[in-house]
């Protein structure tokens, strides 16, 4: 970036939600919920730390792009900016459903993972990842123009 900050974990994150994007669309459609033992998930308290953990990587990115949009008041863009550590930590939540549900194993349960990725996709963390990919490519590039 021009400021000389470190723009590597914002062109790496790029690339991640990029894969995610392209990989979650290769994931069938016709699984179904089926009925397994319940998963232990993120409670807030992990889902804090892990918020914190993003902001402490992209917090400078993050403050500058919302600097440019409060100049101009831009507040919704302001906003959506400020809450990529939203974004982000949802998504990993989300995700992290699923890694269980596949790493578990047990009958059913690679079914359940993939039902759970596609279905948290098409209803939650799936716009949670378009609202990143802006911010983070806003943060890479647009920051780095004159």
């Amino acid at each position: 970036m021009k400021d000389g900050s470190d723009d590597r974990p914002f062109t790496h994150l790029l690339e991640l939600l990029t894969n995610l994007a392209s990989s979650v669309l290769q994931l069938p459609a016709d699984y179904e919920a089926v009925d397994v033992p319940e998963i232990p998930r993120i409670n807030q308290d992990q889902w804090s730390e892990i918020a914190r953990a993003i902001n402490s990587v992209a917090g400078k990115g993050i403050a500058k792009l919302m600097d440019y949009y409060i100049e101009g008041k831009d507040f919704d863009n302001m906003t959506r900016a400020d809450m990529l550590f939203d974004d982000l930590a949802d998504i990993y939540r989300d995700l992290f459903d699923g890694i269980q549900y596949y790493q578990r194993n047990e009958q059913d349960d690679i079914g359940q993972a993939i039902w759970a990725w596609r279905w948290g996709y098409e209803h939650h963390w799936g716009e949670h990842m378009y609202t990143a990919l802006k911010t983070v490519h806003e943060i890479r590039y647009f920051m780095e123009m004159p």
